[in-house]
């Protein structure tokens, strides 16, 4: 016993010195190595990187993993629930900080998000069907009052949530007649919306909060119809001239002046901007993808990133090998500005700008979490292989 106890030791004691060493941080390249830290799941997928998040200050990244299955593998999905890290940004280092997991019966979609709030305190994580807040100096996570909240605003404490036409709550509902902006805190309504439609269902707020994407749906007519809401008014402001079903993602530029929207008819999505004043088409980013998955402004708002996740011979019977693919859009020049192949088991599937707008973080389907130098970012070929 004493002479296998003398063996075992020192692969012990080494194997707690690699779980407890800090990954080295590189704004160029990053990328995590082992599945276990996330979700306990097949080891040979890692789980895909649903959301991503700076704080205000540019201090932490907060990331929300989830295993999706292989791609291809219908059977496989939703198989484990997901996991939230925060890492600590520290100069050239990235610490792996804290993580939670997220109930099962709060299990995320394509919509789940993250967001700090203001004074960087609190991580809100938007879910399915609820509202959890990350206390970051605490470590210490609880649960809204808010129950089936469908849009985050950017203060991270305002949700927006299906409802009946008298305010009460409707569960499970595929599209509420009434929209409620609720405080994520106390779980009070603030106000209540009701589109002169069948169902209604709430998309994204504008940054400054006075504004709601609304999607709206008549069973007679047989087709969604977009909507912008001034919340302090409590009218239509406009309508939005989509040509497709809209899907996740969206959002509204910084300065709240024009829309990011994908749409997506007969499996080929389209990212498009629009007047959001108005509802009018301004341009379109991106068209003919077999699947955007994400997209975000900078904080200037001069740039647009998009992710998607196809595959080379599109989803026929004889499709090749699925890839994805970064395009970053200068609006100022009004053209893309860079394109990147990256070749992960689901593509790109989250991005996110640090506060400062220099730095863009990408995740992808293998778990993956990389930095991109903006300014470099064009002469990178390879997301594998990104320039420093």
């Amino acid at each position: 016993m004493r002479l296998l106890l003398n063996r075992l030791l020192p692969a012990c004691l080494l194997l707690l010195a690699a779980g407890c060493s800090a990954p080295p941080f590189d704004p160029a390249k990053w990328q995590e190595k082992e599945a276990s830290p996330f979700v306990e799941v097949d080891k040979a997928y890692q789980p895909t990187v649903q959301a991503l998040a700076f704080s205000p200050d540019g201090k932490y990244l907060a990331s929300c993993h989830q295993y999706m299955g292989r791609p291809n593998v219908r059977e496989e999905f939703l198989a484990a629930p997901p996991v939230v890290k925060i890492w600590q940004m520290d100069g050239r280092n990235c610490v792996d900080w804290a993580m939670f997991h997220i109930e099962s019966g709060l299990m995320g979609t394509d919509n789940t998000a993250l967001c700090f709030t203001p004074d960087g305190k609190t991580l809100s994580v938007l879910t399915k069907n609820g509202l959890l807040f990350w206390d970051v100096e605490q470590q210490s996570l609880r649960r809204s009052r808010t129950s089936e909240p469908i849009a985050m605003a950017h203060d991270a404490k305002t949700v927006a949530q299906e409802a009946n036409r008298d305010g009460s709550q409707q569960p499970h509902s595929n599209g509420g007649d009434g929209i409620s902006i609720v405080d994520g805190e106390t779980g009070e309504t603030s106000q209540l919306i009701s589109p002169r439609h069948a169902q209604v269902c709430p998309w994204g707020f504008s940054p400054d909060g006075r504004r709601l994407l609304v999607e709206c749906f008549a069973p007679s007519s047989k087709h969604e119809a977009w909507e912008i809401w001034d919340l302090p008014d409590g009218r239509r402001q406009c309508s939005v001239a989509a040509d497709n079903a809209a899907k996740w993602p969206c959002g509204f530029s910084p300065d709240g002046r024009t829309l990011a929207m994908v749409t997506t008819a007969n499996d080929a999505s389209k990212a498009t901007l629009y007047d959001a004043a108005t509802g009018r088409q301004k341009a379109t980013l991106w068209e003919n993808v077999e699947n955007l998955r994400c997209l975000a402004f900078s904080p200037d708002g001069r740039w647009v990133a998009i992710g998607c996740g196809q595959t080379e011979g599109g989803k026929k019977a004889n499709a090749g090998a699925l890839h994805g693919q970064l395009r970053l859009w200068d609006l100022k020049q009004g053209k893309e500005y860079a394109s990147l192949i990256d070749r992960s088991s689901w593509g790109i599937t989250a991005l996110t700008f640090s506060p400062d707008g220099k730095t863009l973080a990408t995740g992808d389907g293998d778990g993956n979490i990389r930095f991109w130098e903006i300014t470099r970012l064009k002469n990178a070929s390879d997301p594998q292989t990104p320039s420093r």
